[in-house]
């Protein structure tokens, strides 16, 4: 099912240069999606945007120039635990990758591709749509670490990456995981 069809959604683009806002903007106008979207990075326009605005989706780049991007989204994801939040960056730094994913749902590559990118997104929305019930949201923001992301887990997002990876090299990847 596609979440990100069955309302409008918020997104906020938290970067430095302004391709990487419109190459979002386009891809969700190639999906027919219903959306309103921010670009800035500047953390006080970022605060007022996100007291303003019901931000449903939140994308950062892991090396913003101006701004402590673990800062503030760790302040986010207290103050907003309901934002998708997903950073993206080279993929190049593992250990930075990981300090991301204790603030972030995901982290992609830079260099996305449109359906790819598409499809972490609903995840994270389905995701977060499913922890609205029952109050889990509440008990889940309140976490303070999620479990490491495993090495081939990493090896795999960026053979997705590869347009017509050989199915060989996905199943050689998985067979090395216990």
């Amino acid at each position: 099912m596609n979440f990100l069809k069955m309302k409008k959604l918020v997104f906020l683009i938290i970067a430095d240069k302004k391709s990487i806002y419109k190459d979002i903007k386009k891809t969700l106008k190639s999906a027919e999606i219903s959306f309103d979207i921010f670009f800035e990075n500047d953390y006080d326009k970022i605060i007022q945007i996100l007291m303003k605005h019901n931000i449903n989706v939140l994308i950062a780049d892991l090396m913003l120039k101006n701004i402590d991007s673990f800062s503030l989204m760790k302040e986010i994801k207290y103050e907003y635990p309901s934002i998708v939040r997903i950073f993206f960056t080279d993929l190049n730094d593992k250990d930075f990758i990981l300090q991301g994913m204790d603030v972030a749902h995901q982290v992609i590559k830079k260099d996305f591709r449109p359906n790819f990118f598409l499809k972490i997104v609903n995840s994270a929305v389905r995701n977060l749509s499913l922890l609205e019930k029952d109050g889990m949201q509440r008990i889940v923001s309140k976490l303070d670490s999620i479990p490491i992301i495993p090495e081939v887990y990493m090896k795999l997002l960026n053979k997705f990456q590869i347009p017509n990876v050989p199915i060989k090299a996905i199943g050689d990847l998985i067979a090395k995981d216990i």
